[in-house]
């Protein structure tokens, strides 16, 4: 077989079916896979001649992998891999996936906030935890700041 139906992500990283966030280990599972020995899957940008993440998938039709870097990639499939086959490998064009970056630091807003009476900010962006704390804070010189709040919610 040289083609995969779908692909469904699974974990916490994932945004959707088919998009997550870089840099973070998620599972992938692929519908009508011919999982063997010798079957692999792996990622690229362009072709199969340049790949990521490469991975064994398990007997379950199932990977567990994380892409450095964001973009939008197809999947690289093969069920005959060996290390001097490259060209056994065939790119889904049907299946796409969408590796969203991770927000380390957030700059917002633009324009100062003067609020003397409490107030709200909101702050968008994905990879954000549930299991790490974020905290607010006014930068007023090149390593000097103070803390204003720390994030309370997750929507």
């Amino acid at each position: 077989r040289d083609s995969i139906f779908t692909v469904r992500c699974i974990g916490y990283y994932c945004l959707t079916n088919s998009s997550f966030s870089a840099g973070r280990d998620i599972q992938l599972v692929f519908e009508l896979a011919s999982p063997s020995p010798f079957t692999r899957i792996a990622f690229t940008r362009n072709d199969c001649a340049h790949r990521v993440s490469e991975s064994l998938i398990d007997s379950s039709n199932t990977i567990t992998t994380q892409i450095m870097y964001p973009g939008t990639y197809y999947v690289c499939y093969t069920t005959s891999y060996t290390p001097e086959d490259f060209d056994g490998w065939a790119m889904q064009e049907n299946l796409t996936l969408t590796v969203r970056p991770i927000w380390d630091l957030i700059v917002t807003p633009s324009q100062p906030i003067f609020s003397y009476q409490g107030g709200t900010i909101s702050i968008f962006g994905t990879g954000f935890s549930q299991t790490d704390q974020y905290t607010c804070s006014i930068v007023f010189g090149p390593q000097q700041s103070t803390v204003l709040a720390t994030v309370v919610t997750y929507s």
